[in-house]
């Protein structure tokens, strides 16, 4: 098995050692990260690629956020806060390939034995990995249209818009745009919205929540024996029970922390950010949400949808 991969590794690189390919430096770096923002993309597959290549398939994190390890995941240990770069990359086991935006620098890592997380992975100093990570960046860029596909040239020549603190007000704003660009300018960093990944810890997202709607009383944790997930807010607990023993997912659990929160609070899912394996959810007061139906009757449900029960929330990505 080993040899087939490697035939299969070499065979897809296509003596990508003395391919030297265009400098992927942060301009066009920014440009392949603003596509996937605006189009709310967390992947993306070529069928007219070359088969049983890396590059067939690429991967966004276009959203920089931190979360603090429950279990070990050599080199982090539990408790340590592990911080998810913006990047690109492309994996076929164990090949991985992949882009990093860390501050403000572009880095290059590749590994040949297994997915990452980054911290584990060597930068990529392999003439033949860099040729190759050239090879698929310059691949995508040219099938994603870039940079023409932006509404842009670039970030830097469009006047970003700024957050004023006031959820309501932001909210606002974004309606009047109604562009996932703007979502991203408004939420990037968190606000009232709270980012959750598919691969997320359940328990993690009320932390998050909690967080967003500062209610320091507002917590969750595990409970044996079937691994239901315990909610705590005001004096109260309410339990969120999975369809199998120990096996949490994400909808579930959102479905519930709404449920929770109710009618204090409410979630509601950012359609500008739907259908990838990241959701943005909105989280506001009740009253909060009455003033946006109010001032935005026809808009303000199609941009964010109510969370109610048998709501897919990553069943459609």
């Amino acid at each position: 098995m080993a040899e087939f991969l490697k035939s299969l590794w070499d065979r897809a690189r296509g003596g990508g050692s003395g391919a030297g390919g265009h400098p992927v430096d942060r301009v066009r770096l920014d440009q392949m990260l603003a596509y996937a923002r605006q189009r709310g993309l967390s992947s993306k597959g070529c069928g007219d690629a070359p088969h049983g290549w890396i590059g067939a398939s690429i991967q966004f994190v276009h959203t920089e956020h931190s979360f603090t390890l429950r279990v070990d995941s050599p080199p982090l240990r539990a408790g340590d806060v592990r911080t998810v770069y913006p990047a690109v990359f492309w994996s076929w086991m164990p090949h991985h390939l992949g882009i990093y935006l860390v501050d403000g620098e572009v880095e290059y890592r590749a590994s040949h034995d297994g997915i990452g997380p980054r911290e584990a992975m060597p930068l990529a100093r392999d003439p033949a990995d860099l040729a190759e990570i050239a090879r698929c960046f310059d691949y995508w860029y040219d099938k994603l249209g870039l940079p023409g596909a932006l509404d842009q040239p670039d970030e830097v020549s469009r006047a970003r818009l700024r957050p004023s603190g006031d959820a309501v007000r932001d909210v606002a704003t974004f309606l009047a745009h109604d562009t996932a660009t703007a979502f991203a300018d408004l939420f990037d960093e968190g606000g009232p919205v709270v980012w959750v990944d598919w691969r997320d810890e359940d328990d993690l997202i009320v932390e998050r929540v909690a967080a967003a709607l500062g209610l320091p009383n507002l917590s969750a944790s595990f409970a044996e024996p079937r691994g239901d997930l315990v909610i705590r807010h005001g004096g109260a607990e309410h339990r969120v029970s999975y369809a199998e023993t120990w096996v949490a997912d994400r909808d579930t659990t959102i479905i519930g922390l709404n449920q929770a929160l109710l009618p204090e609070h409410e979630l509601r899912l950012c359609q500008a950010w739907s259908g990838s394996d990241t959701v943005a959810l909105m989280a506001l007061p009740r009253a909060s949400w009455h003033t946006i139906e109010q001032a935005h009757p026809d808009r303000h449900r199609a941009a964010f949808a109510p969370i109610l029960h048998g709501t897919e929330i990553f069943g459609s990505a």
